[in-house]
Order: structure tokens, then sequence, then C-alpha cells
């Protein structure tokens, strides 16, 4: 819901949303500069989140890189120059002859970090094991290629920019957007790109939305558990006059959707939420719907301001190519998380660590007299 009340009411020049199957969306509205350039911030925070979730921060596979495997030994099991075990090898020194090995680095950072790290190399390794089996690679050639589309895609920023404008915002660099972003996002396209299908259907469904009838709305969302008696003053004061309705629109709790003064993206045919579509089609100008309670508790209200016609201008056959490769894109992202959730399923990971961790914690409450899984002190 939210990411749909921030984007403006100009039409999209892309495919809007478009239901494809329950709780999916399809599609991408065209921003105001205003939301732009927040949303260009919370796209960065969004990447960096799932690729660290479908990657970790653990380096790229040897067999994503620009050359093949080639039978080297596992990390683990090879010795250095000198002989000293891999995880012998020393990484610092005390007083200049205490050593600091590499497997007393490994424990302190497992201690403190391995539970949640370890669910991103699980994670890494399963793109891993199923890339390997399709055979693909994916090389630094492609990775400088889609890094420059990204920075094309933030208003043709420079690298620099890029890193010093947001990659530091959140503590990030270059090489990890390239490695924890890029490159995982190209692996598990490619891995997925032949299991898309664009059907007829899918295609006269998007023209229908991008280019079809419209209806431009104002929303007032109501949060969730709000009283019913307070929801239906909130209607009563919208539907009494336009001043009623922007006061109402000005108080709801969505500030960001009350400074747009309640303005959300057109709503079209094959709409994302099939009752919004239709409670909007129903209504004539100036008029108030009724409450309508979303999937997420939250209920809304809109006001029709005006009714757009469909684009007599387009014609399905000649928009057919562009809208198949619009659709062909956002299908694949949909196809990556469904593959992913599906590997996982599969591979059935187990962190012991957590696990562990868990116990450790449950054990300490009990020597303080602390209920486990409460803060409450027995009395």
């Amino acid at each position: 819901m939210r990411n749909w009340f921030k984007a403006a009411t100009k039409p999209a020049k892309s495919i809007p949303a478009v239901k494809m199957a329950p709780g999916r969306v399809l599609g991408r509205v065209r921003l105001s500069p205003k939301l732009l350039r927040n949303s260009l911030m919370l796209l960065v925070v969004a990447a960096i989140s799932v690729a660290a979730f479908c990657w970790g921060r653990m380096g790229g596979a040897s067999y994503l890189t620009a050359q093949e495997p080639n039978g080297r030994q596992s990390p683990m099991d090879a010795v250095s120059m000198n002989g000293t075990p891999f995880n012998q090898r020393v990484v610092g020194y005390l007083y200049d002859n205490i050593p600091i090995t590499r497997a007393e680095l490994g424990d302190y950072l497992i201690d403190r970090f391995g539970a949640e790290r370890l669910d991103f190399l699980i994670n890494r390794r399963i793109v891993e094991m199923a890339c390997k089996e399709k055979g693909i690679y994916v090389t630094d050639q492609e990775v400088e290629a889609a890094f420059a589309k990204d920075l094309e895609s933030f208003r043709g920023m420079s690298a620099k920019e890029f890193n010093n404008h947001i990659l530091k915002k959140f503590n990030k660099t270059l090489f990890e957007w390239k490695e924890d972003v890029i490159r995982p996002k190209l692996a598990l396209q490619k891995l997925c790109r032949p299991l898309v299908q664009v059907s007829d259907a899918d295609l006269k469904k998007a023209f229908e939305a991008k280019y079809g009838p419209k209806v431009i709305c104002r929303m007032i969302v109501i949060q969730k558990l709000t009283p019913q008696a307070r929801a239906h003053e909130i209607l009563e004061k919208a539907r009494m006059s336009e001043e009623g309705f922007r006061e109402m629109v000005a108080s709801q709790f969505l500030r960001e959707l009350a400074r747009e003064g309640g303005r959300v993206p057109p709503i079209h045919k094959n709409f994302e939420d099939p009752d919004i579509e239709r409670e909007a089609f129903a209504l004539r100008e100036g008029e108030v719907s009724s409450i309508m309670t979303m999937k997420d508790g939250n209920q809304i209200i809109l006001k029709c301001d005006r009714r757009e016609p469909a684009d007599q201008t387009k014609q399905y056959d000649r928009e057919r190519v562009n809208l198949y490769n619009e659709m062909f894109e956002i299908k694949l992202g949909q196809k990556i998380q469904e593959h992913f959730a599906e590997l996982r399923r599969l591979a059935h990971p187990r962190n012991h660590l957590v696990v562990a961790q868990t116990e450790q914690a449950t054990s300490r409450e009990l020597q303080s007299g602390v209920r486990p899984g409460t803060q409450e002190l027995k009395k």
C-alpha cells in the first residue's frame, strides 16, 4: 500500500500496477520530483537489504566471476606458502610477537555476528549451487555494464557522486554495491530468465492498465484499530464538503500522503486490488466512497476528482513489443523472488548458531531470575 501512496498522479509512462496473481503487484508509476529523491534512497536500502539476505557480505562465488572454476582447494583445506594451515594464518600481532590467528578472528566474529551472518552464507551457497548446476557465470564486464545502467537510473550520477551522496549515507561502498547487489542480481536473473513466460492475456491486461480509462482520486487512510465510531466520523466529515475532506486528508496518520493532499496514482483497470478498482470506477466526479478495509487492517476512503478516458491513440499491435519487454522484466523480478524461496525450501537450511544463541539467552534469563522470553522479573 505505502509504495502506491508515494507516487504522484501524473500518468505513468511505463506499465502501471497490474494484478497478475493474488498478492502480487506488477508495474511502476512515475514519481513526482519531490518523492523521487526519497524513493531513490529507499531503493538503495531495499536493494542492499534484499541482496544481503540472498547473498551476504561474504564475497562473490568463484564461478560467478569472469573465470570458470579451476578445481581449486577449499580455502579451509588450503595451506599458506610456509605450510601453515589456513585457519592458523596470522592476521595480526600484539607486542610484535603474540599472533592473532584467522581462527581466533573467526571465533570472535561468530560469537558476535555468526547467527545472523550464517543465514546470509546459507542463502549465498543456495544461489551458488543452483547457478553451478546450470553452468551460470557472471563476468566482471557484466557487473560494470549493470553498474553503468544503475548510474543512469540515478539521474546520470557519476560513480563518485553515487558513492558520496547515496552509498556513504548507508555505510556502504562501491565494492559492496557491485558484489552484494549487482552480481547476485545478475546471477539470479540468468537463473530465472528461462522460467519466465509472458502470455498474450498478460499483455492485454497490461495494455488496458496503461492506456485504458482511469479514475483520478484522493485518499484518506484510517489507521487499523481505529474505533469504528471515529472512522465513521471521518467519513461523515469527508462527505460533508470539500473543506471537510481536505481537513481529514491533512489529519491522517500517513504524513507523506497528507503532505501530498491525499493524491495517489490513477486507479486503472486490472488494478492490484479489485475492490479499490470496483469502488473507484463506480464513483461519480466529486463523490466520496464508503470505507474500505485493506488486507493490512488499515481502512481507506476515496474521493473521485475526475475520470480520464482511454487513450485512443494507442493500438495494441503497435505497443505489443514494448509491453512485452516491460512485462518480461517485471515478471522476472517476481520469478526471482519465487524461485529463490523454492530453492531455500528444497535446501531445508538449519542455522544451529541461532538455536545455540537462543539456548544461551534462555539460560542467562533463568540464572538472572527472568522468565524466558520476557523481561519480567519473577516475584
